[in-house]
């Protein structure tokens, strides 16, 4: 009896720690489970949260991509409304009946419309580039705006008339506007002052560049290809690059020079020394020249279809012939 006790008492225990052992796997597995409930939980919460960021992220990317393009775009348009005040204003100063084989808005409406219109041209500018909101881009615009008076003003004063004053000149008149243009587009993308400044430099370069050949076509071109009078610049007094490089062969021409052209048969002497000097090719090469500067400076940048494209403008600049 003792024994069979003692074996009843064996079997009890180990049922009872079979028992607890059980619960306790099952309150391990309970655990476990609960934790790795929690911990998939946490996991997919983190997930969320980290999609919610990316989304959030990707998203603000594309509004700031977006902006900048925009803003670009608004640049561009900027510059064109004062492009074509400035010719507008031209055509006013110089009494031309034509611009691009058209009757200009001066032939059509006279001088005291003309100036209007270019005048609302100027201020509707002026309200674009407030929209933009960036000082920089504002500041640097609106020095483009005194260049092209200070340009008018440089052209009409009694001046020497050299290379230097010559280069300065055009680049008030015409080369700000790419300069200053193309620096603020850099300035629009957040570039660096490196890049701003190679922007800056292959503008103001990519303009000398383009009225250079404007002078040059002055001289070589039709009216019909022109779309404007040729022999504009001698008619109106203006030094040009193909008269100074025949200047530096005719000194003779000075006389001419100085009273503008203005007595008879002063605009066909002057084109008679052009074409027997070497005016003309010593200006292309000038105008290629600022192409090749305006080039280098786009070296800086990294290799881009862009660039290629930018560097491929340079050359279009030297083959215009209108």
């Amino acid at each position: 009896n003792n024994n069979n006790n003692n074996n009843s008492n064996i079997n009890n225990n180990l049922n009872n720690n079979l028992n607890n052992n059980n619960n306790n796997l099952n309150n391990n597995l309970n655990n476990n489970n609960l934790n790795n409930n929690l911990n998939n939980n946490n996991l997919n919460n983190n997930l969320d949260d980290n999609q919610q960021l990316n989304t959030i992220e990707s998203t603000n990317l594309h509004s700031i991509i977006l902006e900048i393009t925009n803003k670009q775009e608004q640049l561009s348009e900027i510059v064109e409304l004062i492009h074509t005040a400035s010719l507008i204003h031209d055509d006013v100063l110089d009494s031309s009946p034509l611009r691009r084989n058209e009757p200009s808005l001066y032939s059509l409406f006279g001088s005291k419309l003309a100036v209007l219109a270019g005048d609302y041209l100027l201020a509707r500018a002026s309200e674009k580039l407030a929209d933009l909101r960036n000082h920089d881009v504002t500041r640097f615009m609106s020095h483009v705006l005194a260049n092209l008076v200070e340009g008018e003003l440089m052209q009409e004063k009694p001046i020497e008339h050299n290379f230097e004053n010559y280069i300065q000149k055009i680049y008030l008149k015409t080369a700000s506007l790419f300069a200053n243009g193309c620096k603020c587009a850099a300035i629009l993308s957040n570039q660096n002052q490196t890049i701003i400044d190679a922007s800056f430099n292959f503008g103001k370069n990519l303009g000398i560049t383009f009225q250079i050949m404007d002078d040059i076509l002055d001289f070589t071109s039709q009216e019909t290809q022109m779309g404007k009078p040729v022999n504009a610049d001698l008619v109106n007094g203006i030094v040009t690059a193909p008269l100074l490089y025949a200047l530096e062969q005719f000194p003779e021409l000075s006389n001419l020079i100085t009273r503008k052209f203005k007595e008879p048969g002063d605009i066909e002497k002057a084109l008679e020394y052009i074409n027997a000097s070497d005016g003309i090719q010593k200006a292309l090469q000038l105008a290629q020249k600022h192409a090749q500067l305006a080039q280098q400076s786009l070296l800086i940048l990294a290799p881009s279809q862009s660039r290629e494209l930018l560097i491929s403008l340079t050359q279009l600049m030297l083959q215009r012939d209108s």
